[in-house]
């Protein structure tokens, strides 16, 4: 007979053991981490408040999840033009299309969840413990929205719809983009493209006199020449103040923005997350040209975030280059995987990368609120088609 599932609960991450949290992370759930929790909630990113949940059978740990409450609008997903023209409106009435919502998930764009379930056969019944300690947050906190994100449409079809039992919407978000690892080589890789691409590639790399990538790893000596370097490093040029002042100039053409992050939570997560934390930048004498935050552990590496400097970003394709330094870095370190996230779909499909949709679960206990989203959810939450690319020559 099934034990019964217990539940203990935390205000800060700082009251919970590191090697606690982490112990029943597989070492692919980086944004579980108790280091990227930490540099969070210490960066009072979007002013979110969080709960760390534990959930045991005895004394075995076999489950964790984050909730995090914090303010979003509604018209996130509907594109520039209707945002500026909502933007407008909340400048007379602040609270138009705004809500505060709980979440099981981060105040972070990521298209990954923040609940871990170690054994399946424990699944309904911890997804039962997280929605009732969610229901009474909400009365204790006065909200009335509840949100479960992101998932991975394998993970989110049969296997998490039980979270719509309790009224829950079930809603596309932005798809994820992962790059399969199997060549030995840049080279290698360059071969298997199929020539359109494979130019492309070429044209970019040519304008800053490179074949192939060259990474650098940064030297306290070394010297700043006056042509491009691709250099990777922990802060030592691109700073935290630096990475966010390229990362404003990507988030105001941005369509769509859950949050956008603070200074801190840079400081936070470089300090926080190394050696596993590297940036790549496109230094030219001296300054920072755009600069890529990248997580590598085991046999995956993911592009997190990336800041850029658009004035000269056509003349030396600064995005395109640390795109293709970053596969280059994944190829040497021999992973299998490069998560690429959830933006720019054409210039990582170009690369190779194959998107995966991803869900999330949303629900209101204002009835009008609740039919609204019923009623709207594929304006509110449209769903991105994106056409396939046939980019290697064995497709």
């Amino acid at each position: 007979m099934k034990k019964a599932v217990s539940i203990s609960t935390y205000t800060s991450i700082h009251s919970i053991d590191s090697l606690h949290w982490d112990s029943i992370l597989s070492g692919n759930e980086f944004f579980h981490q108790h280091a990227f929790l930490t540099s969070m909630e210490n960066a009072h990113v979007m002013d979110a408040t969080f709960r760390y949940l534990i959930f045991y059978e005895g004394k075995t740990i076999i489950g964790s999840a984050v909730l995090s409450h914090f303010s979003i609008c509604l018209d996130l997903f509907l594109g520039k033009m209707i945002q500026i023209l909502f933007d407008k409106i909340r400048k007379l009435l602040p609270g138009f299309f705004r809500i505060n919502i709980l979440f099981c998930g981060l105040p972070i764009s990521i298209g990954k969840p923040n609940i871990i379930i170690k054994n399946n056969l424990y699944k309904n019944e911890i997804i039962d413990l997280v929605i009732d300690k969610m229901e009474t947050l909400c009365e204790e906190e006065n909200i009335n929205n509840l949100c479960f994100k992101e998932f991975l449409q394998y993970e989110s079809s049969q296997d998490m719809d039980y979270i719509k039992k309790y009224d829950f919407i079930r809603a596309p978000s932005l798809p994820y983009g992962t790059l399969e690892i199997k060549w030995n080589s840049f080279t290698d890789y360059l071969s298997s493209l199929k020539h359109h691409y494979r130019n492309l590639i070429k044209k970019s790399l040519k304008k800053i006199n490179m074949t192939t990538p060259v990474l650098i790893e940064y030297d306290p000596a070394m010297e700043q020449p006056e042509y491009p370097q691709l250099i990777l490093e922990n802060g030592e040029l691109c700073s935290h103040r630096i990475f966010h002042s390229l990362y404003l100039n990507v988030m105001e053409r941005a369509e769509v923005k859950l949050e956008v992050l603070n200074s801190s939570f840079f400081k936070e997560l470089i300090r926080n997350m190394k050696p596993e934390m590297k940036i790549l930048s496109f230094v030219l004498n001296g300054r920072v040209l755009g600069a890529a935050l990248i997580h590598s552990k085991g046999e995956k590496m993911t592009f997190l975030l990336i800041g850029l400097d658009y004035t000269k970003n056509r003349c030396y394709d600064v995005y395109f280059n640390l795109i293709y330094g970053i596969i280059s870095l994944a190829i040497k370190e021999g992973c299998k995987y490069l998560d690429m996230g959830q933006t720019s779909h054409f210039i990582k499909q170009r690369v190779g990368s194959r998107f995966i949709p991803v869900h999330f679960y949303i629900r209101s206990k204002n009835i009008l609120v609740q039919t609204m989203l019923k009623s709207f959810k594929t304006i509110l939450f449209p769903e991105v088609s994106l056409p396939e690319l046939r980019v290697f020559r064995d497709q």
